[in-house]
């Protein structure tokens, strides 16, 4: 007589294999995350083009680009289904649960604002639990700049990984987990890599290259960590910084501000004047710190090459523009 456990894994199987649909096609844009078939329905990535080992390339400003810029960075559509028919091998279940890797704006050094819309777009339009079979999310753009400029107006290709986990209803009181992985790439555009290309003025160059890159995350001077009550989020740094004394007592003794704006520029972004050297937040950036005032910037990561830093002190010098391109900032 068979082993209970055995009657056991019997009832399982037919319990997973019912819904089973031999007939339905598979779909060229569909990309399944590997691992066992009996999961890999659960969700399932849906782009527009076929695509090879779960990696994707594109080229900046070219078709597979959705934004269809040439501007250093490329902007994939993915989409998110879940129970998928795409292939009869697979067997349906109801999806528990979804979740996006870094997704949440929880102090995580690796938080994709890209990768949380998808998140949000899982949670409200497939609303799990379902059952509900190829249901998608609509076309979420996940966006991977480009690595650079560098000098002589290069540029090299940038990678993303998206990674999403998906947890199954309880079978006879086992759940799944179905891990879907796509890999992008974004290559630079061959013509052009100029900086006035990619970014639109000097302030959104060093908003991109320094703030984003090496600031506003890991609970730093993003929303969840705010050190020293700064917030160095795309839309924040500005009124954060801009004339805004610091919260250190020894620079704030000094008369400094985070920024140093001693004549405001004009609408255009011209004949402004700043003064690096009563601005904190240069002296962060460069190391020059008088003892009490803390460490330099990025905390626990390499320092800023010299560019960066030199673009940051004209930038200052010029009342810290928001609009307009600082002459030697565009190299």
């Amino acid at each position: 007589m068979p082993a209970p456990h055995t009657h056991y894994r019997r009832a399982l199987l037919c319990l997973l294999a019912a819904p089973l649909l031999a007939s339905a096609p598979a779909r060229a844009g569909i990309v399944a995350g590997g691992g066992s078939r009996a999961t890999d329905c659960l969700a399932v990535f849906d782009v527009p083009e076929a695509l090879p080992q779960r990696r994707w390339t594109c080229t900046d400003g070219s078709a597979c680009d959705s934004d269809g810029e040439i501007n250093g960075r490329c902007v994939f559509p993915v989409s998110l289904c879940a129970n998928s028919s795409f292939d009869p091998r697979c067997t349906l279940r109801g999806v528990a649960a979804i979740r996006v890797e870094h997704a949440a704006d929880n102090g995580d050094p690796l938080f994709d604002t890209s990768f949380q819309a998808l998140q949000s777009r899982a949670d409200s339009q497939l609303d799990p639990p379902t059952t509900a079979t190829d249901t998608c999310t609509t076309p979420s753009g996940i966006t991977v700049p480009v690595r650079g400029p560098f000098a002589s107006g290069r540029c090299a290709a940038e990678r993303k990984t998206l990674r999403v986990h998906t947890r199954s209803e309880f079978v006879l009181g086992v759940s799944r987990t179905d891990s879907d992985t796509l890999r992008l790439e974004c290559q630079p555009a061959p013509e052009s890599c100029a900086v006035t290309s990619i970014f639109d003025s000097t302030f959104e160059r060093i908003q991109t290259q320094v703030f984003a890159a090496s600031c506003a995350a890991g609970g730093c001077h993003d929303s969840e960590g705010m050190s020293g009550g700064l917030l160095l989020e795309s839309g924040a740094s500005f009124a954060s910084l801009v004339g805004v004394e610091p919260q250190n007592g020894t620079a704030r003794a000094r008369g400094w501000k985070r920024i140093t704006q001693t004549v405001p520029p004009d609408v255009a972004g011209e004949n402004g004047v700043g003064d690096p050297a009563t601005s904190f937040l240069f002296a962060k950036l460069d190391g020059a710190l008088e003892p009490g005032m803390g460490s330099p910037m990025p905390l626990g990561k390499p320092r800023l090459r010299p560019i960066p830093v030199e673009i940051v002190r004209l930038w200052i010098e010029a009342g810290a523009p928001r609009n307009g391109w600082v002459p030697g900032t565009d190299r």
